[in-house]
Parts: C-alpha cells; sequence; structure tokens
C-alpha cells in the first residue's frame, strides 16, 4: 500500500517545494514525476482483484469484427478489439 501513498505524497511536496516567482524550471518536477508514474503505472502486472475479470472480457473479445455491436462500455471493448487486431 506503501506506493500509492507515496504516489499521492510525491506530487504534494513537489507542489509544496515550489518557490511561487521562479518560473526556469518549474516545468522540471512535473515531468519528473510523470515520468515516474508512467512508469509505475507501465510495469504493473497481474495486480489487482479484477485481473482475471478483465482478461475473461478480452478472451470474449478475440476473433470479434472490430465492428460487431457493443452492449455496454463501448470504449474499454474498442481499445480491447484495437490491442487485438495490433497483436
Amino acid at each position: 500500500m506503501w506506493p500509492y501513498w507515496f504516489m499521492y505524497a510525491l506530487p504534494a511536496l513537489a507542489a509544496l517545494s515550489m518557490e511561487p516567482g521562479r518560473k526556469s524550471l518549474h516545468w522540471l518536477p512535473w515531468l519528473l514525476i510523470g515520468l515516474l508514474f508512467t512508469l509505475f503505472i507501465g510495469y504493473r502486472f497481474q495486480v489487482g482483484t479484477d485481473w482475471f475479470n478483465y482478461l475473461r472480457m478480452y478472451q470474449w473479445e478475440i476473433g470479434r469484427a472490430f465492428l460487431d455491436p457493443v452492449s455496454n462500455d463501448i470504449g474499454y471493448i474498442l481499445l480491447n478489439r484495437l490491442m487485438i487486431r495490433l497483436d
């Protein structure tokens, strides 16, 4: 659980440590935090109690046409179908 607390605390500390009048490198801490968050999210693998539910939904979409009707959660289903096509 501590990595998630770290993800909340890091931007808060960065915001509190910035000087209001300084403009030159104001973007650098936010760029580094964004990079860290991207790596943190990207390296998650089979994490969470709903992992197998999402895996099952992905496997249901294999073999379906991209434009087949979608009953719910159109964005997620279309993203799955796109990723299946891209292998």
